[in-house]
């Protein structure tokens, strides 16, 4: 079995009136810094011939092209129209990094389009026009509570930014609006983690792929410990802080009384 961690696959949204916030998440998505700190990913190769930095299923292959067809492909049936859905699939890092590194691009990209079919197959829709990128980013070596990463794993990170049209063809109407709720969102987290039992299991064959799904497992027990481990520490540490300032809250309290019995006396 796919361990749940093994694969995120996060869904979020845009409503059509937010096209300046989703035209800005295009651009960056398409001309985002890349892992070598070039000021951005180039667009143009060196013989002038225009490097491809979206796949496009229907959607657009440049951010302007894929922002009109939001626009054009928004709900029109809803209190606050869906102007777009965006879509984060990434593979857990070590499992990514078991894929030889010359495939690791083009398998993530399959990992992308068959999490796409086979969420929308659950759903019983048509797979509705969407584009994506590869991006790849370098995690620091620190969680974000500021203590170190055990695991070891700060590796690049390669995922995927895919934009979807909110609508798909219809039978009644041209287009038509389709809903997510949690069960729709707990489909699409099994269609990531079967498309990528599926894939991985033939790059590097099922007994190779249940090792590593084993190691994961293995990893997220230890660092499950060290987290309990730590938040101990924490109970501990607050609780010899507050041992310490009892002594000091006594002598409060007793000067507070003599105070009051001087009161009492002089009849105040």
């Amino acid at each position: 079995m796919t361990h749940p961690r093994s694969i995120v696959t996060n869904l979020k949204f845009t409503y059509a009136d937010q096209s300046k916030k989703l035209g800005g998440m295009l651009k960056y998505f398409q001309f985002r810094d890349d892992k070598n700190g070039r000021t951005h990913i180039p667009q143009i190769d060196e013989q002038g011939k225009h490097v491809p930095r979206w796949v496009d299923h229907g959607l657009g292959d440049n951010h302007r092209d894929v922002l009109n067809s939001c626009g054009e492909m928004a709900t029109e049936d809803l209190k606050r129209n869906v102007g777009s859905r965006l879509l984060v699939v990434g593979p857990e890092v070590g499992l990514m990094h078991a894929i030889p590194e010359e495939r690791r691009v083009e398998v993530l990209k399959e990992l992308t389009e068959a999490t796409m079919e086979l969420w929308f197959e659950r759903m019983d829709l048509p797979t509705p026009p969407y584009s994506f990128v590869c991006h790849e980013s370098q995690p620091g070596d620190e969680r974000p509570d500021g203590r170190l990463k055990e695991d070891g794993h700060t590796e690049s990170y390669l995922h995927t930014h895919i934009v979807i049209a909110p609508t798909v063809p219809g039978l009644v109407q041209e287009r038509e609006s389709y809903r997510v709720y949690e069960k729709q969102i707990g489909w699409l987290h099994e269609a990531g983690r079967d498309a990528m039992e599926a894939i991985w299991e033939r790059e590097l064959g099922v007994e190779r792929y249940a090792e590593l799904q084993a190691d994961l497992t293995e990893r997220d027990r230890y660092q499950k410990e060290l987290d309990a481990q730590h938040e101990r520490r924490e109970l501990e540490v607050a609780f010899v802080v507050k041992r310490r300032s009892e002594p000091v809250l006594e002598q409060e309290l007793e000067v507070i009384e003599e105070e009051l019995d001087m009161g009492l006396e002089l009849g105040e």
